[in-house]
C-alpha cells in the first residue's frame, strides 16, 4: 500500500531512535567494562567532586556580588584553571578552538559508531573508546569549564580575563559579542554549545545501567536524575553569562530552584546502585543548592557600584566556609534515608513471613534455586485466565466498600516501592528472591500502572530466566503489551537494551565465545542473514534455471521437434548461471568467514551443512557439520555453561569432535547412492576438457618462448644500434673529424707566427721569445694531435696514414729535394720543422735570406715550412678530413641497413606470433567458455534428468523457506533437534546421510556395485527401445503435456530418489512397461527420421562390432547400439534448434571478458607491431642529422683555417718582401683562393647544400643559439656581458657589429679591398714547385709598407681578426655546433630508449600479462568453472543412463565444434544415413 506522511514520519522517528539506542547501547556496554575496584571507585568520587567544584566556581563569581578575594579562592576550585595558573598563561582562544575540535570529534565518532553498528562490523572499536573517554571527560568531569570554553565569544561577565572583543580589536575595547566582527564567532559558539548541550542531555538521559544487578561504579537505574543535573550545570553556565544582561539574583534563584528539585528527585529515587555514590551525589547537590541560595542573598545585599563592606565580606566568607558542612549534611541525609528504607524492608519482611505463601513454602521445604523461585511466582501468575490481569487495579466499587484500602498501603508511592525492591536486590542475598517477588507483586498490586515496577519485573525475568523461554510466556507478552502504550524514551531504550542484551549470553555459547559484545553479536546476525539470503538466492536461481530447461524440453516433446521457444530464454538462462555462480561463491566465502570466527555456532553449522548438501553436493562434509551441531547441542543441554572457559578444553573438545564426526561420516557415507555417484564422476573427471587444458598449456609455452624471442631480438638490435652505432662508432667518427681540424689551423698559425717572429726581431726584439714560445706550442700540439689521431684512426684511415703517396721537398745544400713519404711521417716532420723554426736567433733576423746555402737551421726550417705548407701538407690533411667524412657516411649507410634488418626481423616475428595467437585463441576461447559448455550440456541431457534436478532444487527451496519462516536463529537450544529444525531427520535422509545399517537394508542394484561407481553396461532389462525418445518415454505418450508441478508421471522426488538405487527406479520400470505396450510396439513409418537415424546407428554399431571382433555375441552389439542411440538422440536434441544455438553463440561472445575479445587481441598486436616499427624508425630519422653534423663541423673548421689563411696572405701581399717565398702574383692568387673558399665554407655552415653539408646551422636543432651568434647585434661570443651589447672593434671603433655575419661581411670587404689595391697583371701559381730564390737575395722590410699595417684600416682590421673577435666568434659557433651535436645524440638516445621501453612494456605487460596470459588463465578458469558446475550437480537423483549421457558429452567432446560446423556435420550425417540404408538394403538382397 501507499505509505502516508504520518506513517513516513513514524518510520523516520523509529529509525532515528534505533540508531540512537544502538549508539548508547554500545557506549554503555563499553562503560560497563570498567573495573569496580577500590581505585576505580575513588577515581569516580574525585570526578564528582571536580565536577561540583566547577559549578561552585561559576556561582562564586563577581557577577553574583562576591568579593574579589572569594572569587580568587573560587578560581582555585576549577582544576583546569589551577593547573594553568601554575604554568604559563595560555590564551583563551586556544581553549575555544580546542572546544570546537572536541565537539566535532565526538559527533564524528558517534556517527562512525552508528554506521559501523548498522553495517554489522566489529571493527574498528577505537571510536567507542574515544567517545567513552570524551563522555567521561567532557560530560562527567569538565562539563562546566568546557561549556565556558565554547561560549568564550559571548562571555562578558563570567570571566575576569580579556574578552573576545579585546583579541579582535585591542585591549581597551569593551566586550561587544554582537559586533560586526564578533557576530560570526559568537553565533558559531552558540550553535556549537547548543549541539554540545543537546548531546550532553541525551547522553545523560540514556547513559544508565539497564542491568539492575550491575556492580560497576556509578551504575544507575535511570538517567532522569543525571539529566536534571546536566540541565542544572548547563543553566548555571548560561545564566552566568546572562548576568551581564539580567539581575544576578534572578539568575541565582533559577539555579536554586533547579538544585532543590534535583535534590528532591535524588532523595526520592536514589538512582545509583551503590550507597556511597548516592551519598556523594547528595552532598554535591545540596552544596550546589546552598551556593545558589547564598548567591541570592549576596547579590541582594551587595552593591555592585560600592566596595564590599566588612559585614558583607564576613558574611561571604561564612557562607563559603559552610559549603563543606552542607556537603556533609547531604551525606547524612542520604544515609538516613537509606536506614529508614531498611527499616521499612524489615516491616515488609515480617508481613511476608506471616503470609500463607511463606508458611506453605516453609512447610513444604522445597529445594529450589533463586531463579526457579521467581520463575514459579511469575508462572503462577501467568497460569491464571487470559482475561484476568494479575496486577489489576481495584475498581471504584471495591475501593468504596474497602475502608482499609488506603490504610493498608505498604508503599508511599510507586517510586518508594521501586526503591525498596532495588535495595532488596542489591543486598545480594539469594534467599531474598521470594521476598523480592512478594515486594514486586505488592507494589504492582498497589500501583499497577507503575512503569518502573513493570520494567524492573521484566528485567528480573530476563535475568533469572533464559530469554528464549521468556519470549514464550504469556506474562512476558502482557508486560510488553502494557509498556507499549504511551511508553517513554528511556523505557523504550530499556526494552531495546534488555532485548539485545538478553541474547548475548546465549550467543556467547552459540558463537564459541565466553562473552560477546554488541558489535560481535550484531556482526554475526547481519552477516549470517546476508549469507542465508545468498544461499536462498542460489537455490532459487538453480531452481529457475532447471525449470526453464525442463519446460523447454516438454515443448519439444509435445511438438515433436526442438522448439525455438528457448532462443528467447537464452539470455535469461545465462543470467541465472551468473547469479548461481556469484551467490554460491559469495555464500561459501561468507560461511567460511563466519565459521572461522564462530566455529561453534549451531545454527551456522546447520545452515552450512544444508548449503554443502543442496548447492555444493558435498554430502560427507555436510554430514560432518550436522554431527558437529548435534554434539554441540547435546553438550549445551548437559552442561550449564554453553561455552568453555579454557582454550585448551575447547581445543581438545574440537579435536575429539572432528575425529568422531569424521569416523561417523565415513562409515555412514560408504555404500550410499551419492558416494557411488561421486566415485562414478571421479572416474571420468580428469578427462573432462583435458585436451583443451593441454592445448592451452602448449599454447602458453609457445607464446611465452616467442615473446622471449621477440624481446631478445629487439634487445640485441636495440643494443647494437643504440650502444654501438649511435654511441661508440658515431662518437668516434665525429671526434676524429673534429680532432683533425686543428692541423689546418695550426698550419696557417705557423706561417703567420714565423712572419710575426721576423717582424718582432726586426722591430721589437723584446717580443721575440713570445713568438718563439708560440711556435714551440704549435709544434707540440701538432705532434700530440697527430699521434692521437693516428692511434684512434679506424682501419680504413690507417691505410691513408701509411700510404706512401705524399710528396714533400727538403733543403739539401742549396737545392730542394722532392721525397715521397706517408702522412704519418709528413706530419711528424712538419712538427719538428716548426719546432726548429721556433729557435731562430737574433742574428738571423738581420741576415734573413731566401738562399738555402749558408742558412741557419732555423731559417732552413722556415723555408721548409713556407715551401711545403700550402703546396703539400695542407692538401694532405684536407684529404684526411675527407677520409673521416667518408667514414661517417659509411656509418650512416650501415646504420640504415641495420635499422631495416632489425625492423624486418621484428615484424616477421610479431606477425608470426599474431597469426598463431589469433588462430589458436579464437577457437580455444570459444570452445571452453563455461556458459556455452554448460548450456550445450544441459541441452544434451534428457527431459527426465532436468525434471529430477529441478524437483531436487524445488524441494531444497521449500525446506530452506520453512527454515527461514520457522526462525532457526531464535529456537531454544534445549529443544529436540526434530522440533528445532524443519529438516529433521528427513533432511539427512534426503541428502543421503544415513547409517550403515539403514543403507544395508535397502535393495541395491548390481549394476552400481563396482568400485568405480560405474557398474556394468545395460543388460537385457536395461536396454532402451529404439522407438522410444531420449529419456525412454514414448513421444506420443499420454503424459507428455504435464507441466513442472504435475505429478502424473512417475518421477520420484529427491527424497525418494536418494533412498532408491538407480537400478530399481520405478520411473524406469514404468518406461519399460510403456515400451512393451502394444502402442509402443506399433511400427513406425519408413520415412520417419527417428527410425532412419536409429536404424543407421544400429547398423553402424553392428558393423563396427563385427569388424572389431570378427563376429561377437548379440549382447555386445546391443550395448554398442544402445550407446550409439543415446548419443545420436542427444546430438539430435542439441542440434535441432539452430536459432537457439546461434543466439547462444552471440550472447556468450558478448559475455567474454574484454581481454578475451578478438578485436582486443587484433588491436593489441597491431599496436605492438606499430610500436616495434616506430621504436626503430623514429630514432633512425636522425641518422641524416648525425651524418650531416660532422660535415658541418668540418666546414666550420675549414672556415677558421681559411680565415687565417686570408689574414696571412693579405699581410704578405702588402709587405711583399719575399719572406713567404712567393711573389705578388702568387700571393694575390692565394688570397683570392682563400677568400673564395672561405665564402663557400661559410655558406655551407650556415645554409648547407654544398661541400657535403645537407642542412645548414640556420635551420638545425641548434638554430636558435647559432642565429643568436651569427645574426644578432653585438658580440655574444665575448665573456664580458657589457661588451656583448656595446660591441666595437679597435681598428674600426665606429663600425656597428651585427654578429658574426656582419664581421664576416666586413672581413670580405677588407680582403677584397686589399686584393684590389694589389691586383697583379696576371694571377700566379701559388702551388708551384719550390725554388731556390737566390735571385731575391736578402729579405728586407720596407718601412712604408710596415706602417701600412697600422695606418691602413682594412689591413689593420684583417690582421686584428687573426686572434680577435672574428676568430673568437668562429670558435664560439663551433661550440654551438657541438651543443647541437650533443642534442641530436641525446634526442636519438632518448627517443630510442623511450620507445624501446614502451614497446617492451606493452609487449610484456599489455600483450602477454594483461591480454594473452589473462585470456589463458580465464580459459582455464572457465574450464574449472565447468568442472565445479559438474561437481555441484546432484547426481544422486539421476539414473544410470542419464549419467552416461553426461559422460558421453564430455568424452566425445560434443562441445568442440562451432555452430556452423555442427550444422554441416548434421547435413553430412543425414547423407551418410541415406547411403548407409541403401548399402544395407543392397547387402540384404545380395545375401538373399
Amino acid at each position: 500500500g501507499v505509505v502516508g506522511p504520518e506513517n513516513r514520519r513514524m518510520m523516520s522517528l523509529s529509525l532515528v531512535k534505533e540508531k540512537l539506542f544502538s549508539l548508547f547501547y554500545v557506549v554503555n556496554e563499553e562503560c560497563s567494562r570498567r573495573g569496580s575496584g577500590p581505585w576505580t571507585f575513588r577515581l569516580w568520587i574525585l570526578i564528582n567532586i571536580i565536577d561540583a567544584l566547577q559549578v561552585l566556581r561559576v556561582l562564586f563569581s563577581s557577577r553574583y556580588g562576591w568579593s574579589l578575594a572569594v572569587v580568587s579562592v573560587a578560581k582555585s576550585l576549577n582544576v583546569i584553571e589551577l593547573i594553568i595558573s601554575l604554568g604559563s598563561t595560555i590564551p583563551r582562544i586556544v581553549f575555544y578552538a580546542v572546544g570546537h575540535i572536541l565537539v566535532s570529534s565526538a559527533v564524528a565518532c558517534a556517527f562512525l559508531i552508528i554506521k559501523t553498528y548498522q553495517q554489522g562490523s566489529s571493527q574498528p572499536q577505537w571510536p567507542i573508546r574515544i567517545l567513552t573517554l570524551m563522555i567521561t571527560c567532557l560530560l562527567f568531569t569538565f562539563f562546566t569549564s568546557f561549556l565556558g570554553w565554547i561560549l568564550f565569544p559571548a562571555d562578558c561577565g563570567l570571566s575576569d580575563e580579556d574578552s573576545f572583543s579585546t583579541i579582535m580589536h585591542g585591549e581597551t575595547t569593551p566586550c561587544t559579542p554582537w559586533g560586526v566582527r564578533e557576530f560570526g564567532p559568537t553565533l558559531l559558539s552558540i550553535l556549537i554549545s547548543a549541539i554540545f548541550i543537546a548531546i550532553s542531555l541525551i547522553t545523560s538521559f540514556l547513559c544508565f545501567e539497564v542491568n539492575p544487578i550491575s556492580q560497576r561504579v556509578m551504575a544507575a537505574c535511570t538517567g532522569r536524575v543525571e539529566l536534571l543535573w546536566t540541565v542544572l550545570r548547563a543553566v548555571c553556565s548560561v545564566l552566568g553569562l546572562l548576568t551581564y544582561y539580567f539581575p544576578a539574583s534572578i539568575c541565582a534563584t533559577v539555579v536554586f530552584l533547579l538544585a532543590a528539585a534535583l535534590m528532591h528527585y535524588h532523595w526520592t529515587f536514589m538512582p545509583f546502585h551503590d550507597l556511597t555514590d548516592n551519598m556523594v551525589r547528595g552532598g554535591v547537590y545540596l552544596s550546589v543548592a546552598w551556593a545558589a541560595l547564598v548567591s541570592i542573598l549576596i547579590s541582594a545585599v551587595a552593591d555592585p557600584n560600592a566596595p564590599t563592606s566588612g559585614s558583607v565580606f564576613a558574611l561571604q566568607w561564612i557562607c563559603v566556609v559552610f559549603v563543606p558542612v552542607v556537603f556533609c549534611v547531604g551525606l547524612a541525609l542520604i544515609y538516613t534515608r537509606h536506614r529508614r528504607l531498611l527499616e521499612k524492608i524489615k516491616l515488609l519482611r515480617r508481613e511476608w513471613e506471616i503470609s500463607p505463601e511463606y508458611k506453605a513454602r516453609a512447610n513444604g521445604r522445597r529445594r529450589r534455586s533463586a531463579a526457579s523461585s521467581l520463575v514459579q511466582s511469575i508462572s503462577k501468575d501467568s497460569a491464571q485466565s487470559n482475561d484476568a490481569n494479575p496486577y489489576a487495579k481495584a475498581t471504584i466499587f471495591d475501593r468504596f466498600f474497602d475502608l482499609e484500602f488506603e490504610a493498608a498501603r505498604a508503599f508511599e508511592s510507586e517510586a518508594h516501592a521501586h526503591l525498596l525492591a532495588r535495595i532488596i536486590l542489591l543486598e545480594r542475598n539469594k534467599s531474598d528472591i521470594p521476598f523480592l517477588s512478594f515486594v514486586l507483586k505488592r507494589g504492582l498490586f498497589e500501583f499497577p500502572e507503575s512503569r518502573d515496577l513493570i520494567i524492573l519485573n521484566l528485567l528480573l525475568m530476563r535475568i533469572f530466566v533464559k530469554a528464549q523461554a521468556i519470549h514464550q510466556t504469556s506474562a512476558h507478552e502482557r508486560l510488553i503489551e502494557t509498556l507499549r502504550d504511551r511508553i517513554q524514551l528511556d523505557y523504550e531504550y530499556i526494552l531495546f537494551a534488555s532485548q539485545r542484551g538478553s541474547g548475548q549470553p546465549d550467543a556467547s555459547g552459540s558463537t564459541s565465545k565466553d562473552e560477546v559484545n554488541a558489535y560481535q553479536m550484531l556482526e554475526f546476525e547481519l552477516k549470517f542473514d546476508k549469507v542465508q539470503k545468498l544461499h536462498h538466492d542460489c537455490i532459487l536461481a538453480l531452481k529457475k534455471f532447471w525449470q526453464m530447461l525442463y519446460k523447454h524440453k516438454k515443448i519439444f516433446r509435445t511438438k515433436k521437434k526442438y522448439s525455438e521457444h528457448l532462443s528467447e530464454k537464452v539470455e535469461e538462462l545465462l543470467l541465472c548461471m551468473e547469479i548461481i555462480e556469484a551467490s554460491k561463491n559469495a555464500a561459501y566465502e561468507g560461511y567460511r568467514t563466519l565459521l572461522e570466527k564462530f566455529p561453534r555456532s549451531i545454527s551456522l553449522l546447520r545452515s552450512f551443512a544444508g548449503f554443502c548438501d543442496d548447492v555444493l553436493n558435498r554430502s560427507a562434509e555436510a554430514a560432518q557439520y550436522r554431527d558437529q551441531a548435534l554434539m554441540l547441542e547435546s553438550n549445551g543441554d548437559s552442561e550449564p555453561s554453553i561455552a568453555s572457559n579454557q582454550d585448551d578444553e575447547d581445543r581438545n573438545f574440537a579435536d575429539d569432535l572432528e575425529a568422531a564426526v569424521a569416523a561417523k561420516s565415513t562409515s555412514s557415507s560408504e555404500g550410499t547412492t551419492r558416494a557411488k555417484m561421486d566415485r562414478f564422476f571421479a572416474s571420468w573427471r580428469e578427462s573432462v576438457m583435458g585436451r583443451e587444458l593441454r592445448k592451452l598449456k602448449t599454447l602458453h609455452w609457445r607464446i611465452f618462448n616467442a615473446t622471449l624471442l621477440i624481446i631478445l631480438v629487439c634487445t640485441v638490435g636495440f643494443v647494437l644500434t643504440d650502444s654501438m652505432l649511435y654511441e661508440q662508432w658515431a662518437h668516434a667518427s665525429i671526434n676524429l673529424v673534429v680532432g683533425a681540424q686543428i692541423f689546418r689551423v695550426d698550419l696557417m698559425d705557423a706561417l703567420y707566427s714565423i712572419r710575426s717572429l721576423f717582424l718582432a726581431g726586426t722591430l721589437d726584439p723584446k717580443s721575440v721569445p713570445g713568438y718563439g714560445a708560440r711556435l714551440d706550442a704549435i709544434a707540440q700540439r701538432f705532434a700530440s694531435e697527430h699521434l692521437k689521431n693516428f692511434q684512434d684512426a679506424p682501419a680504413a684511415v690507417v691505410g691513408y696514414y701509411n700510404a706512401m703517396k705524399w710528396q714533400a721537398v727538403f733543403p739539401f745544400g742549396s737545392l730542394w729535394t722532392q721525397t715521397r713519404m706517408s702522412l704519418w711521417t709528413l706530419g711528424n716532420e712538419f712538427a719538428s720543422q716548426i719546432g726548429l723554426a721556433s729557435g731562430i736567433k737574433g742574428a738571423d733576423f738581420k741576415n734573413w735570406t731566401n738562399q738555402l746555402e749558408g742558412s741557419s737551421p732555423g731559417l732552413r726550417a722556415a723555408a721548409y715550412i713556407y715551401e711545403n705548407t700550402v703546396q703539400y701538407v695542407l692538401p694532405a690533411y684536407e684529404g684526411l678530413d675527407q677520409a673521416y667524412i667518408d667514414q661517417v657516411l659509411s656509418f650512416g649507410s650501415l646504420t640504415q641497413t641495420m635499422v631495416m634488418v632489425n625492423v624486418s626481423v621484428n615484424v616477421v616475428l610479431i606477425l608470426l606470433v599474431a597469426a598463431h595467437v589469433l588462430r589458436s585463441l579464437d577457437g580455444m576461447v570459444y570452445v571452453v567458455q563455461h556458459q556455452r559448455v554448460v548450456m550445450l550440456m544441459v541441452l544434451y541431457c534428457t527431459r527426465a534428468s532436468t525434471k529430477k534436478i529441478f524437483s531436487f532444487y524445488e524441494e531444497a527451496d521449500k525446506a530452506l523457506t520453512e527454515l527461514e519462516e520457522g526462525g532457526l536463529m531464535s529456537v531454544d537450544p534445549t529443544e529436540e533437534p526434530d522440533r528445532a529444525s524443519p529438516r529433521g531427520q528427513g533432511d539427512d535422509d534426503r541428502h543421503g546421510h544415513t547409517s550403515v545399517d539403514d543403507d544395508s537394508r535397502r535393495p541395491t542394484s548390481a549394476a552400481w556395485e563396482d568400485d568405480d561407481g560405474l557398474g556394468s553396461r545395460a543388460g537385457e532389462g536395461d536396454r532402451i527401445d529404439p522407438a522410444s525418445d531420449s529419456d525412454g518415454t514414448d513421444v506420443d505418450g499420454p503424459n507428455n503435456d504435464d507441466d513442472c508441478d504435475d505429478g502424473g508421471e512417475a518421477i520420484h522426488s529427491p527424497r525418494e530418489a536418494s533412498r532408491t538405487e538407480l537400478g530399481e527406479n520405478p520411473q524406469r520400470s514404468q518406461r519399460l512397461r510403456r515400451s512393451s505396450s502394444p502402442e509402443a510396439r506399433a511400427p513406425r513409418g519408413r520415412g520417419s527420421p527417428e527410425r532412419s537415424e536409429r536404424h543407421l546407428i544400429d547398423i553402424q554399431g553392428h558393423r563396427g562390432e563385427a569388424r572389431a571382433t570378427g563376429g561377437t555375441s548379440s549382447t555386445s552389439l546391443e550395448a554398442s547400439s544402445h550407446e550409439a542411440v543415446v548419443r545420436a538422440q542427444a546430438l539430435a536434441r542439441m542440434r535441432s534448434a539452430p536459432k537457439t544455438m546461434m543466439s547462444l553463440e552471440v550472447l556468450v561472445t558478448q559475455r567474454r571478458p574484454w581481454y578475451a575479445q578478438r578485436p582486443v587481441h587484433v588491436v593489441t598486436l597491431a599496436i605492438i607491431l606499430s610500436l616495434c616499427i616506430v621504436s626503430v624508425v623514429i630514432p633512425s630519422r636522425n641518422i641524416s642529422a648525425m651524418v650531416n653534423i660532422p660535415a658541418k663541423r668540418n666546414q666550420a673548421g675549414r672556415r677558421r683555417f681559411l680565415h687565417r689563411a686570408c689574414v696571412h696572405f693579405a699581410r704578405e701581399l702588402v709587405l711583399g718582401d719575399g719572406l713567404s717565398r712567393l711573389n705578388s702574383a702568387e700571393l694575390a692568387a692565394a688570397l683570392r683562393w682563400s677568400l673564395e673558399e672561405l665564402k663557400v665554407a661559410d655558406n655551407a655552415v650556415r645554409l648547407g647544400n654544398t661541400n657535403g653539408v645537407s642542412s645548414g646551422a640556420d635551420q638545425g636543432l641548434g638554430s636558435f643559439d647559432h642565429n643568436a651568434f651569427v645574426y644578432a647585434p653585438g658580440c655574444p661570443w665575448r665573456q664580458n656581458e657589457t661588451s656583448q651589447i656595446n660591441c666595437t672593434v679597435p681598428s674600426r671603433p665606429q663600425m656597428v657589429v651585427n654578429g658574426l655575419f656582419g664581421l664576416l661581411l666586413a672581413f670580405y670587404d677588407a680582403c677584397e679591398s686589399i686584393l684590389a689595391r694589389n691586383l697583379p697583371d696576371a694571377w700566379g701559381d701559388f702551388l708551384r714547385p719550390p725554388q731556390n730564390c737566390s735571385v731575391m737575395g736578402s729579405v728586407r722590410l720596407n718601412p712604408d709598407k710596415v706602417k701600412l699595417l697600422e695606418t691602413d684600416s682594412d689591413l689593420a682590421f684583417i690582421i686584428e681578426s687573426f686572434d680577435g673577435d672574428l676568430f673568437q666568434a668562429l670558435q664560439s659557433v663551433e661550440r654551438v655546433l657541438e651543443v647541437e651535436q650533443n642534442a641530436i645524440f641525446e634526442m636519438v638516445h632518448f627517443e630510442g630508449r623511450l620507445l624501446y621501453g614502451i614497446f617492451i612494456a606493452l609487449l610484456c605487460v599489455l600483450f602477454y600479462f594483461t591480454i594473452f596470459r589473462n585470456t589463458l588463465l580465464g580459459s582455464k578458469e572457465e574450464i574449472q568453472r565447468t568442472l565445479q558446475f559438474l561437481e555441484h550437480m546432484p547426481y544422486s537423483v539421476l539414473e544410470k543412463q542419464d549419467a552416461e549421457v553426461l559422460r558421453t558429452f564430455f568424452l566425445e567432446r560434443e562441445y568442440d565444434l562451432p555452430i556452423h560446423e555442427q550444422i554441416r556435420a548434421e547435413t553430412a550425417a543425414q547423407a551418410a544415413t541415406a547411403s548407409a540404408i541403401i548399402m544395407h538394403d543392397s547387402d540384404q538382397e545380395t545375401s538373399k
